[in-house]
């Protein structure tokens, strides 16, 4: 069963607001996170659009500020610490890749060297 436009823009804006409250919610972010086109959004459901970027949204007081603040330090810390893991993830990769094909290389070597000793 899949869900219809509607609702996955529903979902999208639901998971948002609960993920990052406070931040405000574009139209190109709900329709990337709904999988939604956004010329179709627009033209078909305008209305629920200007609905689901403008619910939700608590004023900001002080305290609500410090945590964002917060918030920011520790996604950026994590947006740190992803790019590290993510180019350690790539550089082995390439090594499991070159890996395997000095494997084959070698597998292609044995055959050979079979194929000629069972000839002799």
């Amino acid at each position: 069963m899949t869900l219809s436009v509607a609702e996955r823009l529903r979902s999208a804006a639901a998971f948002h607001y609960a993920e990052y409250p406070g931040v405000r919610l574009t139209v190109s972010k709900l329709c990337l996170d709904a999988g939604v086109n956004r010329g179709n959004a627009y033209v078909k459901h305008s209305e629920l659009l200007r609905e689901l970027t403008r619910s939700s949204l608590p004023k900001v007081n002080k305290k609500n500020s410090q945590e964002r603040k917060d918030i920011d330090v520790q996604l950026n810390q994590l947006r740190a610490k992803y790019k590290k893991i993510d180019k350690e993830y790539k550089a082995l990769l390439n090594l499991c890749i070159e890996q395997m094909a000095e494997i084959r290389s070698l597998r292609i070597k044995i055959a050979d060297l079979k194929e000629n000793s069972s000839q002799k």
